[in-house]
């Protein structure tokens, strides 16, 4: 997807590509997570907001967040387009979700999340027009590829060459859980490929559960919508791969894991967020060494 790559070029006849990339994700990064807990605010208490960043601060897969990938801007725009919604101003939240659906995929679920929104506020019919504005990004993208690469799909069709994990056509979600339960049985525990399986499956089963958990804690159903949308889609080609790196984008999830969190024991609690820790170092020095995690 092209806004971040588009944000990149602007800048890189004067600074090394790498670099910039470096900088827009961290920058991105920092504004998201204050806007995340100004939005969590409008809710729930202070502790909350807070421990919900601290979630995903240390989640295994949060390296990213920092690295030259696209996770860091998309979850500003995401944090941007309920944020605006939540404050009344829909043009900036149908702008932002346009440039979100044009950052990745699931910015198009914004849409769905945004009229449930829109919905719940009982707002005016030519305000919730600016909403519309959100498929146009993810259009111009298609549009893009159908052009250059000749199918307006290849960020679907091309994710079958990754590896033989992703299949054509639909799988459903208890066909991925039997796929991975068979895995976990039939790989060996020394083979690097193992503790993948092991994260893959463990993400593929909590973001399932977390969303339902969000609605009995009365977690905004726009928020929901567009995390479980976000869950659901990645694995309808067989597969929980690459999973764990998807998720971090989807706040609502660690909304969710927040409040369940909070309702723990000290002990239990404290358990939770430095085992997390330590795994996001394993994971990060891995994925330095140039090992496949997500």
């Amino acid at each position: 997807f092209f806004s971040k790559p588009g944000s990149m070029d602007l800048i890189t006849s004067l600074v090394n590509s790498t670099v910039v990339g470096f900088l827009i994700s961290n920058i991105s990064f920092v504004i998201a997570l204050i806007y995340l807990w100004e939005l969590i605010k409008e809710d729930f208490p202070q502790k909350i907001a807070y421990l919900t960043i601290v979630l995903i601060l240390i989640f295994p897969t949060s390296f990213y967040f920092g690295a030259v990938y696209n996770e860091s801007l998309f979850l500003l725009l995401s944090v941007l387009s309920f944020y605006s919604a939540r404050k009344g101003h829909w043009p900036l939240a149908g702008v932002f979700g346009m440039v979100a659906s044009a950052t990745r995929v699931f910015g198009i679920f914004l849409l769905p999340a945004l009229l449930i929104e829109a919905w719940s506020q009982r707002i005016s019919f030519p305000k919730i027009l600016w909403i519309l504005l959100i498929p146009l990004g993810l259009g111009a993208y298609m549009l893009y590829l159908n052009f250059t690469v000749g199918d307006p799909v290849a960020f679907y069709s091309f994710q079958t060459l990754v590896g033989e994990q992703h299949q054509r056509g639909i799988v459903t979600l208890p066909q991925v859980y039997f796929r991975y339960i068979k895995m976990l049985a039939t790989t060996s525990l020394d083979n690097p490929i193992f503790q993948v399986v092991v994260l893959e499956f463990f993400v593929g089963l909590t973001f399932f559960i977390l969303p339902i958990y969000g609605y009995f804690k009365k977690i905004r159903l726009s928020y929901l919508v567009f995390a479980m949308l976000g869950f659901l889609i990645p694995t309808i080609q067989g597969s929980f791969s690459s999973l764990p790196r998807y998720v971090i984008v989807f706040f609502p999830s660690f909304l969710a894991a927040s409040l369940w969190v909070n309702g723990l024991p000290k002990l239990f609690k404290a358990m939770i967020l430095i085992l997390s820790f330590l795994i996001l170092i394993v994971e990060t020095s891995l994925f330095l060494r140039g090992y496949w995690v997500a």
